[in-house]
């Protein structure tokens, strides 16, 4: 399930509805976004019992920075190769 918020408030009006019809999750997945206070979003999840882990975005357009450092270095690597 998909669900984006970028306040504590929002986070727990959408997600709410979600573990009284489900029941509270075991695990909470999400993206390394700081849009809301993390600290509380933490402290919300932790007094649910339910463990918070962060990844990075599944799509590349989420995780451009660290591509295109990879990318650069890649030329970089490639073109000392050349001239060696």
């Amino acid at each position: 399930m998909n669900i984006r918020f970028n306040s504590i408030e929002t986070a727990i009006l959408k997600l709410d509805p979600v573990f009284t019809t489900h029941g509270f999750a075991n695990e909470v997945m999400t993206d390394n976004s700081h849009s809301c206070n993390i600290q509380d979003f933490n402290r919300w999840m932790s007094l649910l019992g339910i463990k918070l882990n962060s990844s990075t975005p599944l799509l590349p357009l989420g995780n451009s920075e660290i591509e295109r450092f990879i990318q650069t270095h890649g030329i970089t690597i490639r073109a000392v190769s050349i001239k060696l």
